[in-house]
């Protein structure tokens, strides 16, 4: 099997680096796969530099001990992840897209959405239910939102397989 000549670019919010860091269960396998993928050179990773200070805690889990900040670091320094820098521009679209959704949108989601619309990428992967919810009924996005994983399983007639897998210029199924 051919390789692609460019990886598949994909964007990883904090919950994703999160559930790897933290091992949380029914998560962290799904992040392996993708970083294994990643380390094939099949996927980049892309991600905000806002990440690097969010993946030290997530909602509802506990602080990465200071011990753990060389694996973070090491993790952050790989070949496969490209860390987008937060400058003035983008800060400014992720305020547009907060007044967009007003307060369904919060700031730190705002930028990771913006950051992914720089990064170019073809799919947003979080675990972060109510940011997925939102962003996948939105019609001007230029990415699918979903889970991590290694590959889109599309059934005939271009359906996603999976209630998580669902391409964002589609209907939910049942509403065609």
């Amino acid at each position: 099997m051919k390789k692609p000549t460019e990886p598949r670019r994909v964007y990883w919010d904090s919950a994703a680096f999160i559930a790897y860091l933290q091992d949380e269960d029914g998560r962290v396998d799904k992040c392996v796969d993708v970083l294994d993928a990643a380390e094939r050179e099949e996927i980049l990773i892309c991600t905000s530099a806002l990440t690097l200070a969010e993946v030290v805690r997530g909602r509802n889990l506990p602080l990465i001990p200071a011990s753990g900040a060389q694996q973070v670091s090491d993790l952050f320094a790989m070949p496969f992840l490209e860390v987008f820098g937060l400058d003035r521009v983008l800060a400014e679209q992720a305020r547009s897209l907060c007044w967009k959704y007003g307060t369904r949108l919060h700031g730190n989601d705002a930028i990771h959405v913006a950051t992914a619309n720089e990064a170019r990428v073809t799919e947003f992967h979080s675990f972060n239910g109510k940011l997925n919810k939102l962003l996948e009924i939105q019609d001007d996005l230029t990415f699918e939102v979903c889970e991590p994983r290694v590959q889109n399983r599309v059934l005939p007639f271009g359906r996603p397989k999976g209630p998580e897998v669902r391409r964002v210029d589609q209907p939910p199924m049942g509403e065609e």
